[in-house]
């Protein structure tokens, strides 16, 4: 049954829902000319005025409220200028009805001869067919069949991010706007929410560092401003390459605050920055060390294209324009070029943005399900037990703290997890942070280390070096459409 609403402008009585919107739709007519009148305004003045309500954006409504509208006109109107166009117009629209209906079947039964079609594997864990030829035909034809093929694809893109952040098992401690979910993580997903908390204990506990480390970096942050060029260079004891590149990391890290620190008024930087100097003089410096001290990942900076976007798109639709997002920092592994990281810094450090922090947020969490998306694009056939195992890192700068979130797959799509966070010093005083930023460093370099094996292992399943006893990532794929097909079927 309709809802009822008031109709505060023409009358005081009740209307329903239908009844108000043949009212909006019916005020194209009152407002215009009858000569003015035009089937192509007309669907753009019912998307206007629709935009709010995207249930109700649909040509074929649209197009019945067109008919609907022009048969009442000829049956009540008294004026023979607005009957003999309408009368008009119901001719041309029926046309237009027609001859789009007929041309898209034309193309699809030309299109049965090709012995190919354009798949894309689509997030949130699906396989979608995209780009088909009837899309490729709308958008040849009129003004009409543009117009709404553009009004689609926006309410298609606007669902999937629905559904990607709807199905998010996110949880964090930090994002603004996210906290809640940990709660609802209790009931629906009790392993998640165990291993938040276990991230939580595991970063007090320092895991991630060696005990080498540890007791390096806990004699080097207790030194004064005075002591520090002495204690930096104490080297480690019984360390191994590993943990030795890493000291040169945090070393470097540490020498380049003490650097700026060192003459500043009681040893204080100013928090008044811009985002790109905060950037370039605290967020980017240890990953650039990682960088050449490890040589196993490149760090792109500064509103930099995500490839994986334009490479994914480019399967969608060949003929469409490619957008990408920009970032302010794209991790790529040398030996591969897959993409890894991402880094968004949501603002400079003296106040947050909140609009511009959650816009990140989401932002972020779209980026990280593009990275992994294009990797099981590529192994479809490999075991779903193998695809578990990759895991794909974004990490946001909100004011002063670091967040690092780790997303990987999940039997019910996928999970995107806050594992370490820390804050960026700004004064002498508070370089005792310096230890949660390294322990977020160490598991960050721990699982990029790994990540290779594992898509080594995930590659030899799909191409048949290992056998593949299990369920596989394109069948895991299926059983997900499915179960969100009939989700929103309900």
């Amino acid at each position: 049954m309709d809802e009822p609403v008031e109709d505060g402008e023409n009358n005081p009585f009740l209307v329903t829902r239908t009844q108000e919107n043949n009212q909006m739709t019916d005020k194209y007519f009152d407002l215009k000319n009858p000569m003015e009148w035009d089937i192509v305004g007309f669907h753009r003045f019912f998307i206007e005025k629709n935009k709010d309500r995207p249930e109700k954006l649909d040509y074929k409504t649209a197009a019945d409220k067109l008919t609907r509208s022009l048969r009442d006109i000829v049956s009540t109107s008294a004026n023979a200028d607005m009957i003999r166009q309408a009368l008009n117009l119901q001719e041309k629209a029926k046309v237009s009805v027609d001859f789009s209906c007929t041309y898209v079947m034309l193309q699809l039964d030309r299109s049965s001869l090709r012995p190919w079609s354009y798949q894309r594997f689509s997030w949130f864990g699906s396989l979608q067919l995209r780009g088909n030829s009837a899309d490729r035909a709308r958008r040849k034809g009129g003004p009409l069949d543009k117009m709404w093929v553009s009004v689609e694809v926006e309410l298609k893109e606007k669902k999937l991010t629905d559904l990607q952040l709807h199905g998010l098992l996110q949880a964090t401690q930090e994002i603004p706007g996210l906290k809640s979910l940990i709660s609802n993580l209790e009931v629906q997903h009790e392993d998640i929410a165990k291993e938040i908390k276990g991230h939580s204990c595991d970063q007090v506990k320092l895991v991630s560092l060696p005990a080498s480390l540890v007791t390096w970096l806990r004699f080097v942050l207790a030194s004064t401003v005075d002591e520090f060029d002495e204690k930096v260079n104490m080297q480690l004891k019984d360390a191994n390459e590993y943990e030795n590149d890493l000291r040169i990391v945090f070393r470097g890290t540490l020498i380049d605050f003490h650097t700026m620190i060192r003459r500043a008024k009681s040893h204080t930087i100013e928090r008044h920055a811009s985002e790109r100097k905060f950037i370039l003089e605290q967020v980017s410096i240890p990953f650039k060390y990682i960088e050449y001290v490890f040589e196993l990942v490149t760090f792109n900076w500064v509103e930099k294209n995500m490839m994986m976007t334009k490479a994914l798109q480019f399967v969608e639709d060949p003929d469409k324009k490619m957008t990408t997002y920009k970032v302010d920092a794209l991790a790529i592994v040398k030996e591969n070029r897959r993409e890894f990281a991402t880094i968004e810094v949501s603002g400079g450090p003296i106040e947050q943005d909140r609009p511009h922090t959650l816009g990140d947020t989401k932002k972020t969490l779209l980026e990280g399900c593009e990275m992994l998306q294009g990797t099981l694009q590529q192994y479809l056939d490999a075991s779903l037990d193998a695809a578990k195992k990759p895991k794909f890192y974004t990490m946001q700068v909100i004011v002063d703290r670091i967040v690092l979130v780790e997303i990987s797959v999940h039997e019910s799509g996928f999970k995107a997890v806050e594992v370490r966070s820390a804050r960026w010093p700004f004064s002498w005083n508070s370089v005792a942070e310096y230890m949660h930023i390294f322990e977020l460093i160490a598991y960050f370099m721990k699982n990029l280390r790994d990540q290779e094996k594992v898509i080594n292992v995930m590659a030899s399943e799909h191409r048949g070096i290992i056998e593949v006893k299990s369920i596989t990532v394109r069948q895991w794929l299926k059983s997900v459409q499915d179960t969100l097909n009939n989700n929103s079927a309900i």
